[in-house]
């Protein structure tokens, strides 16, 4: 677990942007966990996971309120807000950043590519066509190998009639590349 917690820390430390003070400021990733502001002693954090979680606020609280550098913490769900009062002295603000992502659980989306919002619809509509094929098929196809069918099927026929040139792909190559590109996982 340690060495999670440390990996998790390492990677917030490639997160921390110098200001002209020379002191670091702390990092924050839009809609997983933002650093509302920080002073000696004091953090607040907004955390959208934590809104209508009280299960997930109830076990933050008891878990940070182990750490001795930690005196209260206090977490509203229905803001997402948290307040942790701490000693400064004994602990630096970064490390409790990283040990709530930690205990939450959402170290891993701090890291994660964000993807835009037209790229999940657009993903989402895929699924849904992949779905669709998949149903109406009863099984026996999906969208990828009807795409994957049709481009050899359109291939084979280019091929006997010569009308499929060697020297630049096709239309239709581009189109699965692209798909390709987009869908795989």
């Amino acid at each position: 677990m340690h060495l999670r917690l440390y990996g998790t820390l390492a990677l917030l430390a490639l997160l921390v942007n110098k200001k002209g003070s020379g002191q670091p400021s702390l990092p924050s990733v839009k809609g997983i966990i933002e650093t509302v502001h920080s002073l000696p002693g004091r953090l607040r954090l907004y955390i959208p996971y934590l809104q209508d979680n009280p299960d997930a606020a109830e076990s933050l609280v008891s878990q940070m309120e182990c750490i001795e550098a930690i005196s209260s913490v206090e977490v509203s769900t229905v803001t997402g807000s948290v307040l942790i009062h701490f000693d400064p002295v004994k602990v630096e603000p970064i490390v409790i950043f990283g040990a709530t992502a930690r205990l939450l659980g959402i170290d891993a989306e701090i890291g994660a590519r964000p993807q835009p919002l037209l790229w999940r619809e657009f993903k989402a509509v895929g699924d849904g066509v992949n779905d669709a094929i998949y149903h109406a098929s009863a099984g026996l196809m999906d969208l990828k190998t009807l795409v994957g069918f049709s481009l050899m099927s359109t291939a084979g026929y280019g091929l006997l009639t010569r009308s499929i040139r060697f020297s630049t792909p096709g239309v239709v190559t581009l189109g699965w590349w692209t798909y390709q590109h987009m869908f795989s996982e």
